[in-house]
């Protein structure tokens, strides 16, 4: 704790001894090695450990076989799965001035929902959201919905979507509709 050295040294012989014990109270406690208590220095210096030579083997031909031998096969090469290809669309809706009433989904051929709308709010009334989807071949129906049941045009805002490829194809249009829905269908091979 005191950061007092209780023993040093570095230069010696085959061995050095210092005494202290403990507790001790500064240096008083530290005694110096006294001559019968050090050891002297070996007369001689160590020889090396001893060393051989082993002989070299000779190499030698490999034994002559009339039959060839196989050739190794090659490791087997694993591919990674060929991932389904899809066609990107996009789903445009322009909002009518009550967006939060409006919603869709897009479902395939097995009933499975594979896209829907995000929540639209009152702020984006009147506004083009566009969505990206990548969708692999199949049949698909385009769902949408109005909670007010009046569609998205023409009585409260000019509202419409529109469905198409990223090369222009028109899949499914529309926005004026009366009902709580309107469902389109479109195939994408």
């Amino acid at each position: 704790k005191s950061g007092l050295a209780i023993a040093s040294g570095g230069e010696f012989g085959a061995s050095e001894k210092t005494q202290f014990s403990i507790p001790f109270s500064g240096d008083s406690a530290v005694t110096t090695p006294t001559p019968n208590d050090q050891t002297t220095s070996p007369t001689k210096q160590p020889s090396l450990a001893p060393t051989t030579t082993k002989p070299t083997p000779t190499p030698t031909d490999a034994p002559v076989t009339s039959e060839p031998t196989e050739q190794p096969t090659s490791k087997p090469t694993t591919q990674a799965p060929v991932q389904p290809t899809c066609t990107t669309i996009e789903v445009s809706i322009t909002l009518d001035d009550y967006p939060q009433d409006t919603s869709w989904n897009v479902v395939g051929s097995t009933g499975e929902v594979v896209a829907k709308s995000p929540a639209y709010d009152a702020s984006m009334a009147g506004s083009t959201e566009i969505e990206s989807l990548c969708l692999q071949a199949d049949t698909y129906s385009f769902d949408i919905y109005d909670v007010y049941e009046d569609g998205m045009c023409c009585d409260w805002g000019q509202g419409s979507y529109t469905l198409s490829t990223t090369n222009g194809d028109i899949l499914a249009t529309g926005g004026e509709w009366l009902g709580p829905s309107e469902t389109k269908t479109f195939q994408l091979s």
